[in-house]
């Protein structure tokens, strides 16, 4: 092959000079953050060169080459995960941003490739020489293959979010307190809801907080709660499914770091690595349940939380309220027969703000359940 160095060389300015123009373009977050991980990958291919001259043998490991026992030490940038398979003087090396799913390849110093899986990337950049096996994507800091986790199209839904491997939930009047998975509970500051932001891919939300619903969740060095913003990149999160455990990762956008909610009770809900466990969470659904009693209409809450519930429905142009209910309270009825027969759109107030919105069908006599249940 070509000395690695004249082609690390063309490389590296290629990588450097592409910093410059990108943060004027829509989605320049990703693409600094795919440049961070090309800036790594082209620094590390000029150690593991280094390490093949110095000592014969391609260094196997990214921590042996941060150590400095092959010579010439490479430093990984925070937040990006690069990986190494050797075999001799032959190496493939890998990075990716945690924050995003496409990996960046390349073989002996080689042409780089990019693909949304590390395999993908290692056949775009040539293959694995004889002798090289795959890198493992799992090795460097538990970082886990994710998919985009895209929201319902029904952005009525509601979430708790818990930490995946204890008991401690998102909580929005203070720090993260005890979960409230029970019926009859009042706290409306851990409900959560996703709202996908328009133009920005299926997975890309701002979240709203039930109990302060002009309020959004927002990144900084604190995480806050605060006035909604159509324009703060701070507000805008990525939500992440992590395909071997099904949890989230809720990823900023404004600086890649993911959300951390603490293990234990009162402690503050943070910024940090995406490969920590305290970035997993956990996010159980609240369901709108239908049902039929004594020809009423009943509606439910598999995680009732404490507040107004009013159901409303069209009526000339606008909303008229139809029943409300006793607080707090688990379910709520109505009777059909004050509906106009057709498709009725309808919406549950919770709280004071709009927690669903469904359908029923009323033929006059039979009640059915349209969207918005599940």
């Amino acid at each position: 092959m070509a000395n690695p160095f004249l082609v690390l060389g063309g490389i590296a300015v290629g990588v450097i000079t592409a910093t410059f123009g990108v943060l004027a373009v829509p989605g320049w977050i990703a693409s600094a953050q795919n440049v961070a991980a090309l800036n790594d990958l082209a620094a590390l291919t000029v150690a593991e060169v280094s390490a093949v001259n110095a000592t014969g043998d391609a260094a196997p490991t990214v921590a042996a080459l941060d150590d400095g026992d092959y010579g010439l030490r490479f430093t990984p940038t925070p937040e990006v995960c690069s990986v190494i398979g050797v075999s001799g003087k032959d190496f493939v090396l890998a990075s990716r941003h945690t924050a995003l799913s496409t990996w960046h390849a390349r073989i002996n110093g080689g042409p780089i490739a990019s693909g949304s899986t590390l395999s993908a990337a290692v056949d775009g950049a040539g293959g694995l020489p004889t002798g090289v096996a795959l890198p493992d994507p799992l090795a460097c800091g538990g970082t886990e293959p994710f998919t985009d986790a895209p929201v319902p199209l029904d952005d009525s839904q509601w979430y708790v979010l818990r930490d995946a491997t204890g008991s401690v939930c998102l909580d929005g009047s203070a720090a993260a307190t005890p979960c409230a998975l029970q019926y009859d509970w009042p706290a409306m500051s851990q409900f959560w809801q996703m709202i996908p932001v328009k133009n920005a891919g299926a997975s890309v939300v701002t979240i709203r907080p039930r109990h302060t619903p002009t309020t959004r969740l927002q990144a900084g060095e604190d995480v806050t709660l605060t006035a909604y913003d159509g324009a703060a990149l701070a507000q805008r999160w990525r939500l992440e499914r992590l395909t071997r455990t099904g949890d989230l990762r809720i990823v900023s956008m404004l600086d890649g770091r993911c959300l951390h909610l603490p293990s234990s009770a009162g402690a503050s809900v943070s910024l940090g690595s995406c490969n920590d466990a305290q970035a997993r969470v956990a996010d159980h659904r609240e369901r709108l349940a239908f049902d039929v009693v004594d020809g009423r209409v009943a509606l439910g809450i598999g995680l009732w939380t404490a507040g107004l519930n009013v159901q409303q429905r069209p009526s000339g142009g606008s909303w008229e309220n139809m029943v409300a209910g006793p607080i707090p309270q688990t379910q709520i009825a109505f009777d059909p027969a004050i509906l106009p027969p057709g498709e009725i759109e309808m919406r549950l107030f919770i709280g004071g703000a709009t927690a669903y919105t469904f359908t029923i069908h009323w033929d006059g006599d039979t009640v059915t359940p349209g969207r918005g249940f599940n």
